[in-house]
């Protein structure tokens, strides 16, 4: 053998490969094969095909035209050309899919945050959870009835807790988003038509096969697995039958369209005299019941009306009519009927979300604290991922003293928590309640679990020094309140000064450095939510330090502030703490800065905020007599009253003695003050919901006169002068100044001069 190998020639250079070219974008995969039987040749799919939320497992068509014998070597590629006719056809939505695709489609249903979704699946259709996870929650059922080579999807039993609108609407909004401008809607039933010819226009073209005849397509068979909802649709092949369910859905779809549609585009006036004369022509009938007593729910101040509605009803109650029941009831004040209907529903409803809803609606109506626990325990036992049930039974188990329990509810949270940015939220809030709770040194572990996920949060970073400074290490809570300010930057907004009034609380409580607390004060905007607190705190700083002036200039800053916001529906939480900070400048004035004027009018604006606060009355009575020392006031005692003019009339008009009633007043054994009571506290409730009314705001007052209570008679005109516009403010001036004369008669009749100087002093107050 030879001891030198024979070397290779060289081998050509091959062309390059070329991958084969990617489908376009979006476009499914679509694998077919030849199907070749008894009945002729034909083209189905080899293996299941994904189409949006759907999957497709079988398809076969036929081509009758092709005969025996044929040369089939070529394979699919030989017969794409051939007009086929659609045969058979099935389809899935398996239940993971639909829940994915209803977490997408129905974001801002009810909530900014993502909805909790529950789907489950039935032969005669599907029932649907959506819930915000602190907020509303809504139900529905869709049941499915075969409508040639389409299907209709009819809603029923759409219930819920907390919804803002009826939910027969939100239930429409629902099925509009998620079908997409894939069906046609007809009242509460959405009509999809042609879905075997859909779908073969779309997957069949992709794979270059022509689109095939769908002629005679029939929906005949629907399933509800556990997994997934199929259908089935054959040619030629005899229609699915309703239930009787679906029947019924589908005559109370078609007896309801019109009011349905009026519900749905908000016309409630409308939808209700629509309801009101189906109910003429079907009497007692449920589901109209249901939509009338909705309507009234939603509109806030028909409670008493929804609920005998609701009594007319045929048959036993349902969940829909519980719910309802137990939201009127809520409304009305009842708060144990609330609670045994919430229960009820929840016990009783068939799907989990709802149902723990219910539950934990139970729970927020329940008076004892561990019944509360208990009917939280029954909400997560029904469904363990209700967050909301499990932070309020967190609250619960704290103020319970259940502390471990409590902190076991908190890793059950963050277990549940998909994201770091969750697990952030979680431990935020967590830390939130305990440190709420009086829990310092707890709180301060559950934010620096909280600053795991993200070290950079200004609230965490924020509520760590807050646990901190109240557990007593304040230098270190100071620093990190200061660190959450450089991370909350410099636009101002309720969160930073939220922060700058607890760091100015901790370096002049803490710290003992009022003036560098002063100064972090200054900084909050006089229209901000946190410029009550901030400025009490400053004043009492500034009082504190000998700065007078400066306090006395916090304190009307405070009230310009509450001035301007006298009418703002959000004002009735404050009330109280605005009333007692204007009560506590009003002491400041009078008994500090000796400013009788200025105390007067800070008493004033209490009054107004709390005019049944007896303290705040004989606040505003020493103020009133320092105003009338300083004018040199004459306050001569009266045995018995001069004419005085009737409460509402004006000033130029002639007034009846003060002891002579009217020929049609009942004497004064007659009169029930219970009675009276009652009439007052209706007509207070009218004037809140009405506050331009002045019929009742005139009965209102006369009623406040003959009930002797002259601080509300004041604090109610005040109110409306304040609140008039500029044309009619100088008519109201005039009724004010007649109101506030006819008061000061009474109370010099009564012998309480100190009060008359009050009301009189008030009178000869020229407007500003």
């Amino acid at each position: 053998m030879s001891t030198f190998s024979r070397a290779r020639p060289p081998r050509a250079a091959r062309p390059p490969r070329v991958p084969p070219k990617p489908p376009a974008s979006g476009a499914p995969a679509v694998p077919l094969r030849l199907a070749i039987g008894k009945d002729g040749l034909g083209l189905e799919l080899s293996e299941s095909v994904a189409l949006g939320p759907l999957a497709i497992p079988e398809l076969f068509v036929a081509l009758p035209r092709v005969k025996f014998p044929v040369d089939v070597s070529g394979g699919v590629a030989r017969f794409c050309h051939r007009r086929g006719e659609l045969v058979r056809m099935s389809l899935e939505l398996p239940h993971r899919r639909l829940e994915r695709l209803l977490k997408q489609k129905l974001r801002g249903l009810l909530g900014t945050s993502a909805p909790a979704v529950w789907v489950g699946l039935a032969a005669e259709g599907a029932a649907i959870a959506v819930s915000d996870p602190d907020g509303p929650t809504l139900a529905f059922d869709v049941l499915c009835a075969v409508s040639g080579d389409g299907v209709r999807l009819v809603i029923e039993e759409a219930r819920g807790i907390g919804l803002p609108r009826p939910a027969l609407a939100l239930a429409m909004v629902a099925m509009t988003s998620l079908l997409d401008g894939h069906a046609s809607r007809e009242g509460a039933t959405f009509v999809v038509r042609e879905i075997p010819s859909r779908i073969a226009r779309r997957l069949l073209p992709e794979a270059g096969v022509r689109v095939p005849s769908s002629e005679g397509m029939t929906l005949t068979s629907v399933a509800g697995a556990s997994d997934a909802w199929v259908v089935q649709f054959t040619r030629g092949g005899v229609p699915a039958a309703p239930t009787a369910r679906v029947a019924l859905a589908l005559e109370t779809a078609t007896l309801l369209s019109e009011a349905d549609d009026q519900t749905l585009h908000d016309a409630a006036q409308e939808a209700r005299e629509t309801a009101l004369r189906i109910l003429s022509r079907a009497p007692r009938h449920v589901a109209t019941v249901v939509r009338l007593a909705d309507l009234d729910r939603a509109a806030g101040d028909r409670a008493e009306t929804a609920l005998a509605t609701l009594e007319t009803a045929l048959g036993d109650e349902d969940v829909a009519r519980s719910l309802l029941r137990a939201a009127l009831s809520s409304q009305r004040g009842d708060a144990r009927g609330a609670e045994e209907a919430f229960r009820f529903a929840a016990e009783a409803e068939s799907v989990p979300l709802l149902a723990a809803r219910a539950f934990e609606a139970a729970a927020r109506q329940a008076q004892q604290p561990e019944r509360v626990v208990v009917l939280l325990d029954m909400a997560i036992a029904r469904y363990p991922s209700c967050t909301s049930a499990r932070l309020l039974r967190l609250e619960h188990r704290l103020a319970l003293g259940r502390v471990d329990d409590a902190f076991a509810d908190a890793e059950e949270l963050e277990a549940q928590a998909a994201s770091p940015r969750a697990r952030y939220e979680v431990w935020k809030r967590c830390a939130d309640v305990f440190l709420a709770a009086g829990l310092r040194s707890r709180a301060a572990r559950l934010y620096e679990r909280a600053l795991r996920f993200l070290p950079n949060d200004a609230m965490a970073v924020a509520g760590l020094g807050r646990a901190l400074v109240a557990q007593g290490s304040a230098p270190r809570g100071v620093r990190l309140l200061v660190r959450a300010l450089e991370l909350l930057g410099e636009a101002p907004s309720r969160e930073r000064d939220a922060v700058i009034l607890d760091l100015a609380t901790a370096l002049s409580a803490a710290l003992g450095d009022a003036p560098a607390a002063i100064a972090r004060l200054e900084s909050v905007e006089d229209a901000s939510p946190i410029a009550f607190e901030a400025r009490a705190l400053e004043a009492k700083l500034r009082a504190d330090i000998g700065d007078l002036p400066g306090a006395s200039f916090a304190w009307a800053r405070l009230r310009s502030a509450f001035e301007r916001i006298r009418g703002a529906d959000d004002l009735e939480p404050q009330k109280a703490s605005l009333a007692a900070h204007l009560a506590s400048a009003a002491r400041f004035e009078l008994e500090v800065h000796g400013d009788a004027r200025s105390a007067q009018r800070h008493a004033q604006a209490a009054i107004g905020l709390a005019p049944r606060d007896a303290a705040i009355g004989e606040l505003f009575r020493k103020c009133s007599e320092g105003v009338a020392t300083l004018e040199g006031a004459v306050l001569p005692a009266r045995a018995t009253p001069e004419p005085s003019a009737p409460l509402l009339a004006s000033p130029a008009a002639p007034a009846p003695a003060a002891h002579q009633a009217p020929a049609h007043a009942p004497s004064p054994v007659e009169v029930d003050e219970g009675a009276l009571d009652a009439r007052a506290a209706e007509l207070t409730s009218r004037l809140q919901g009405d506050p331009t009314n002045d019929a009742i705001a005139d009965e209102l007052l006369d009623l406040l006169m003959r009930l002797g209570r002259p601080h509300e008679v004041f604090a109610l005109i005040s109110a409306r002068v304040d609140d008039a516009s500029p044309e009619r403010r100088p008519a109201l001036r005039a009724r004010q100044r007649a109101v506030v004369t006819d008061l000061a008669r009474d109370a010099r009749a009564r012998g309480n001069d100190a009060e008359a100087a009050l009301f009189e002093s008030f009178a000869n107050v020229s407007d500003d």
